[in-house]
């Protein structure tokens, strides 16, 4: 079982203590306090694409030589694809992909939450990958965080769920976390608030897939 790293963004500078919900996963947290989604993602070395690679097979009859002898080749499977990190080439999905699929990173979903950061809203908080790197896990911070007049202290937070190649769907969940309590990760599980598809139809053109993509 290989062990889950992530990278945490600081409360306060030199902040050295800032795993808020996700105590118990390594990983260190940054020495400032980042507002900037994408300058997160790229501190935490996670500001890279997914591509959609053809998937390969070997065919021990694919192929003839110069003799005429049937010789193996690898060759291209049709209409199934792998989907690879563009930073290291890692291949991130369980199993193959359709023409129908389309890549979703976490650039992209930053693309349209940073306005939330900007206004003050959210602050970036943590990011990690499981699932053999399938999963990718966004989690920020929001400002109504506080004590209740009762003496509760509740801090609240958005935690995104971007899989690859599994699920079908980026999924953003909404979660009240109190932190005397020790039920968090059954809290992460509970309720779906949102979700953006990674499929497309594939009769679209090259040109009506990019501009749904622009307006997802």
């Amino acid at each position: 079982m290989t062990d889950i790293t992530g990278f945490f963004n600081a409360r306060q500078d030199g902040d050295t203590h800032a795993k808020s919900l996700f105590t118990g996963i390594g990983g260190d947290p940054s020495d400032t306090i980042i507002s900037d989604l994408p300058t997160f993602l790229e501190a935490a070395g996670r500001d890279y694409g997914i591509l959609r690679k053809p998937a390969l097979v070997n065919d021990p009859f694919g192929g003839v030589d110069e003799h005429g002898n049937i010789v193996p080749v690898t060759r291209e499977v049709e209409g199934q694809y792998h989907l690879t990190r563009t930073n290291d080439g890692r291949v991130v999905s369980p199993h193959t992909v359709t023409g129908q699929y389309e890549p979703l990173t976490l650039l992209d979903i930053a693309a349209e939450i940073q306005p939330w950061c900007d206004a003050g809203w959210v602050t970036p908080d943590a990011v990690y990958s499981g699932k053999n790197e399938s999963l990718e896990v966004l989690c920020l911070r929001m400002d109504a965080s506080g004590m209740l007049p009762n003496g509760e202290q509740w801090d609240h937070y958005i935690v995104f769920r971007n899989p690859h190649g599994s699920g079908g769907k980026a999924k953003g969940t909404i979660i009240s976390y109190k932190p005397v309590c020790s039920n968090t990760f059954g809290a992460i599980g509970r309720g779906i608030e949102f979700s953006v598809t990674h499929r497309m139809s594939a009769k679209m053109t090259e040109e009506e897939r990019q501009a749904v993509m622009a307006k997802r």
